[in-house]
């Protein structure tokens, strides 16, 4: 996938280049992380190529109080609450060593969970759920790392019984971070050898193009104003 993202980045230096028009680009906010609580690891197993949790516990925080995604049902920013993570990811490729001792898999993040032990309103327990195609696994020894993003070629969906979210995103990610794997990150046959970690974890989201690019726009605006007015008094 970071290869794929790459040669996508170069495709769109090479066409600006050349004078096409290129999407504006866009940079997600934060607007949720979690922190590992334990005791529940997460696993992976070898023989069906499946990462997953069940009732990892975490604590959750809701970072941003502003558009693009705004707090709503009681719910208040820079408050930790405690939580479940569950989910589940499948192999979508074979495991392979990338260079520099480094080991990557892609997965389909088919669904995540948060839910909340306590309430903050009406019994409503949905911290942030959703789903995540494809996510990159790369790691090195006991430490990895699982992202994915909409501008990156990925599919992503997010829904909260304590967020809105403006639509339609622009961009929208999620980075986890697996630490404590054990034993060390490595490869056996096609998939990642069986493992258990910890996991951490934050979420982004945008729904308007970033303010260099809209200036950019703008100035083609300007320019091509410019350029008609002078035709006309030719």
């Amino acid at each position: 996938m970071k290869v794929r993202n790459a040669l996508m980045a170069g495709a769109a230096a090479v066409a600006l280049a050349a004078g096409s028009f290129a999407p504006a680009k866009a940079v997600t906010i934060p607007f949720a992380s979690f922190l590992y609580n334990g005791p529940t690891k997460v696993n992976y197993d070898n023989a069906t190529g499946t990462l997953s949790g069940t009732n990892i516990e975490i604590v959750g925080t809701y970072l941003n109080a502003a558009p693009p995604v705004t707090v709503k049902n009681g719910a208040a920013t820079g408050t930790n609450y405690s939580a479940l993570l569950s989910f589940t990811a499948t192999r979508n490729g074979n495991a392979t060593a990338i260079g520099g001792g480094f080991l990557a898999q892609d997965f389909n993040l088919s669904s995540f969970n948060i839910q909340l032990v306590t309430a903050i309103s009406g019994g409503l327990k949905n911290f942030l759920s959703g789903s995540a195609n494809p996510a990159s696994v790369v790691g090195k020894g006991t430490v990895g790392g699982a992202t994915s993003s909409l501008s990156g070629g990925g599919a992503l969906s997010f829904a909260s019984d304590y967020l809105n979210f403006m639509a339609p995103p622009t961009d929208q990610d999620l980075s986890w971070t697996l630490q404590s794997i054990t034993p060390g990150l490595s490869i056996s046959g096609n998939n990642f050898a069986t493992f258990s970690s910890t996991v951490t974890g934050s979420f982004g989201y945008n729904s308007v193009p970033e303010p260099g690019a809209v200036a950019t726009l703008c100035g083609l605006g300007v320019s091509s104003s410019i350029f008609v007015l002078r035709r006309r008094r030719k």
